[in-house]
């Protein structure tokens, strides 16, 4: 599924439900922040429209070998 969302000072959360627990973020210089309920993504973009994809799957993604190949 492909949708927009809106990044507010360079970032946009993903949660399951509940606010955005920003108080919990473990910032580091990534692009994923991971926080107790979700994590922050940095876009590159300040403010407004951010286009994102999200694919689910039954299996795991491959390991970092499997990729080198």
């Amino acid at each position: 599924m492909m949708c927009a969302v809106e990044a507010i000072d360079g970032l946009f959360g993903i949660l399951d439900q509940g606010n955005l627990p920003a108080d919990t973020a473990g910032w580091s210089n990534g692009l994923a922040v991971v926080m107790t309920a979700g994590a922050l993504i940095a876009t590159g973009v300040a403010f407004g429209p951010v286009r994102v994809q999200t694919l689910t799957s039954l299996e795991f993604p491959p390991t970092a070998d499997d990729q080198d190949e």
